[in-house]
C-alpha cells in the first residue's frame, strides 16, 4: 500500500493534534473536549482568511494613497515654482522700466 505524500505543513498539524479515536488514554470528557477544541481551530482558521484580505486591502489603498498624495504635491510644488520665477521675472522687468 502507498502513503500518499503530505506537505510537511500537514505533517506538523497532524502531530500537533490529539486523534481521540487512536489514544486509548483519554476519557470521554477529554475526547470531547479535543474534538471541540479542534472544531473551534477550524472555524477561526477560516474566519481569519477574511480578515486577512481587508487589512491587505486597507494597507494597500493606504499605500497607494499616500504615494499619489506626494506625487500630487510634488507636481504642484514644480507648478507654483514655475508661476513664482515668471512673477519674479515680471517684477525685474518692472522694476528696471521704471528705473
Amino acid at each position: 500500500m502507498a502513503v500518499p505524500k503530505q506537505s510537511r505543513k500537514e505533517l506538523v498539524a497532524a502531530k500537533a493534534q490529539i486523534d481521540p479515536a487512536w489514544d486509548p488514554e483519554l476519557s470521554a470528557g477529554q475526547r470531547h473536549l479535543a474534538e471541540h477544541l479542534e472544531e473551534a481551530q477550524r472555524v477561526l482558521k477560516r474566519r481569519s482568511g477574511g480578515r486577512k484580505a481587508v487589512v491587505v486591502t486597507v494597507l494597500g489603498a493606504l499605500a497607494l494613497g499616500f504615494y499619489g498624495y506626494v506625487f500630487h504635491s510634488v507636481s504642484q510644488e514644480w507648478f507654483f515654482g514655475d508661476r513664482e520665477e515668471a512673477a519674479a521675472g515680471a517684477d525685474r522687468e518692472a522694476k528696471s522700466a521704471t528705473s
